[in-house]
């Protein structure tokens, strides 16, 4: 299967060059003795993923439906379309507000801090707006 774990500086799109062995549900990773699954009933759905750690910027991307995701490239699910989620991670003033909770010298993004970061209403025609934007610039960078 696909598998998706941080990765360079590619904001909106990135290869997945990765799998994983889960053939048989998983069977040989859980059967090795130092295994711990964490989170699996969220693998193979669609979302947005960025590297944990970094030197740069965050940079958000999507992540596949049908992939597994590691540690390393935490995922952010949305309830619906994730695309006004993702031109709005990728922005300025969103990553002004994760760094405005960690101070400038921090380059870790953690699930919590991410989650704790304020959105604006995406249900707006300001976010469909961001949301064809996002995608143009996946396909661009595709």
């Amino acid at each position: 299967m696909p598998f998706v774990k941080g990765g360079a500086y590619s904001p909106y799109y990135a290869d997945v060059y990765l799998v994983i062995d889960w053939e048989d549900n998983g069977e040989r990773i859980r059967n090795f003795d130092r295994t711990y699954i964490r989170n699996e009933t969220y693998y193979f759905r669609p979302g947005l993923t960025w590297p944990l750690r970094t030197t740069s910027r965050l940079a958000v991307r999507v992540f596949p439906a049908g992939a597994i995701f590691g540690h390393k490239g935490p995922v952010a699910f949305s309830r619906g379309t994730s695309t006004p989620l993702l031109g709005v991670m990728n922005s300025q003033p969103f990553f002004a507000a994760v760094m405005a909770q960690v101070g400038a010298a921090a380059r870790s993004y953690e699930v919590g801090l991410i989650q704790n970061t304020p959105l604006p209403n995406l249900g707006t025609p300001a976010a469909n707006r961001t949301a064809e934007c996002a995608l143009q610039a996946a396909s661009l960078f595709r």
